[in-house]
């Protein structure tokens, strides 16, 4: 889930931002078990309990880890490490018993292992980066390529992303002897159960930083300006997102990186407005040439143009000039079109001379009289 759909981790779980463990605990059992996809049988209802149990998780695997609550209240979603480098999930009905009675135990009391362990152990994924920029509307019409800048996080370069100073920087932990799981041996109804599950003290690692690096400080990743040049295709709108794949956040040194998605916002024209693939102005003109035609010049996004002004013309009369509007996306051939309407000026008869109030009167009286009239 990219970062823009993400909802505050505090309000997924319905807690403060002081909550205790135990609250986060208790919070997460009580909606893990309510929001299971296992739960619901139509396939509408489980794909929308599979969202809504993902982001449970991952709120979870965050806020339960003091380190990760400590980025992610400091940093927010840019955190080193937040949702995308890394966590534990629950895939079944049997991993939420785990929750209640122990890593091992299902819900029928057989013994199995961890499905929490496999997982670790599967390719890591980088965090989605979300960037928005803003475009002027000519670009927005022709396309442009653009530089980006941007902020990711990168394995260290100093340890290479193993958060250690120097090769004996890290011991072997004594807790699961390199292993990075431990087994323990517990008795249940249905007799004595082995549990594999990861080892606390190493988080899986097999390995404890004695000597932290002192770039990134333990952290494996250090956050790092990039820029990045960019193609904006023609006939980009506000609210558009384009996609660069792998160029977000890379939690590891052998994760898949993340991709960034660039938002863009058209800035307002001065005097066109985008209408689907039209562009749409306005042109004011005389009562003399709305009234005899003429051939007027106006301003398109391609520069200058002309219309033609039949004899007798209203006021709100529109006029398209072909090709002259938006490129349609992927078929850059297709322009729409520049729709202008004009607006006649009427001078106000108070304001004319002697002589110019002469002449209106002098005009009226030739006017037709269906021309005078409105109903």
């Amino acid at each position: 889930m990219s970062k823009k759909n993400k909802r505050d981790y505090y309000e997924v779980l319905g807690i403060s931002r002081d909550a205790t463990k135990d609250e986060i605990k208790q919070a997460f059992r009580k909606l893990a078990l309510q929001h299971h996809p296992d739960r619901t049988k139509d396939k509408e209802g489980k794909e929308a309990a599979k969202e809504k149990f993902k982001e449970i998780q991952e709120a979870y695997s965050v806020l339960s880890d003091d380190e990760r609550r400590r980025a992610y209240d400091q940093f927010g979603f840019d955190g080193p490490q937040m949702g995308g480098f890394g966590g534990d999930g629950f895939s079944s009905m049997s991993d939420i018993f785990d929750m209640f009675f122990g890593e091992g135990f299902g819900p029928f009391g057989s013994s199995r292992t961890s499905s929490r362990t496999s997982r670790r152990r599967r390719q890591q994924y980088g965090e989605d980066i979300e960037q928005r920029i803003e475009i002027s509307f000519e670009e927005a019409v022709f396309g442009i390529k653009k530089d980006v800048q941007i902020k990711r996080y990168e394995p260290c370069p100093d340890c290479h992303g193993t958060g250690a100073r120097g090769s004996n920087s890290t011991i072997t932990c004594d807790r699961c002897n390199g292993r990075g799981e431990v087994q323990e041996v517990r008795s249940s109804l249905f007799g004595r159960v082995v549990q594999v599950t990861t080892c606390p003290q190493c988080r899986g690692e097999g390995q404890i930083i004695k000597n932290k690096c002192l770039t990134c400080r333990g952290d494996k990743v250090v956050r790092v300006d990039k820029k990045i040049n960019v193609s904006i295709p023609p006939g980009v709108e506000s609210g558009m997102s384009l996609k660069v794949q792998g160029m977000g956040h890379i939690p590891t040194t052998d994760a898949i990186p993340g991709d960034l998605y660039i938002t863009i916002r058209v800035a307002p024209h001065d005097h066109f407005i985008r209408d689907n693939l039209d562009i749409r102005s306005s042109q004011r003109i005389s009562i003399i040439d709305a009234m005899k035609g003429a051939h007027i010049p106006v301003e398109t996004i391609d520069g200058k143009g002309k219309i033609r002004i039949p004899p007798g013309t209203q006021s709100g009369t529109e006029f398209r000039i072909k090709g002259k509007g938006f490129s349609r996306l992927n078929r850059l051939e297709l322009r729409g079109d520049h729709i202008v309407a004009v607006e006649v000026i009427i001078p106000d008869y108070k304001k004319l001379t002697k002589e110019g109030q002469t002449l209106v009167d002098q005009l009226n009286n030739t006017i037709p009289k269906k021309y005078k009239k409105f109903s």
